[in-house]
Order: C-alpha cells, then sequence, then structure tokens
C-alpha cells in the first residue's frame, strides 16, 4: 500500500453501516402513504435472511433516509434496486 495511503486501513471498517438517501423521480410525494410504509417495514424485517439489516429510518413524502449494514451477500446498490423494487412506482400515487 502507497505510505500515503496507509492511514485508510483504520478508516474502513469490513463491514460498514450506511446511511442512505433515496428520492423519488422527480421528488413527487407519492411516500406519505401507509401501504408504502408496510412494504418498507416488511422489507426491513426480511433482511436478515439475505445478509441486511435496516436499522432507523424516517420516510418522508419524496423520499427517505435510512441505515443499512451488509454481510456481503449483497452489495449496496442491489440492496437499494431491491428496495425499490418493493415500492412499485404506481403504489401510493397521487396525482
Amino acid at each position: 500500500m502507497v505510505e500515503r495511503l496507509r492511514r485508510l486501513q483504520w478508516l474502513f471498517e469490513r463491514n460498514p453501516i450506511y446511511f442512505i438517501t433515496a428520492c423519488t423521480q422527480g421528488r413527487r410525494k407519492i411516500l406519505a402513504d401507509a401501504r408504502i410504509h408496510r412494504r418498507v417495514e416488511a422489507f426491513a424485517e426480511k433482511g436478515p435472511s439475505h445478509g441486511a439489516w435496516m436499522g432507523a429510518h424516517t420516510l418522508m413524502p419524496d423520499h427517505l433516509h435510512g441505515f443499512v449494514a451488509l454481510d456481503g451477500r449483497l452489495l449496496l446498490g442491489n440492496w437499494m434496486k431491491l428496495l425499490k423494487m418493493r415500492c412499485p412506482r404506481n403504489c401510493g400515487r397521487q396525482e
């Protein structure tokens, strides 16, 4: 490892906890819906069997904030894709 980068071995954890933000397309306010909340909760409950733990999270009308830990079976990008699949675009749509 390059001498000036040696400090990075102390900064990066093997299994970090990520702070995620996911926004709706066009920041449309479609997430303020009990069905969406139930789907996010169900997705979080099933996560440990796939190597993902979703901790504290906040569902806002147009975005989601949360903490996620992964054990290596999933990449963060793949986890985000799965999350978005569990909340279909038309669920809770407010036009």
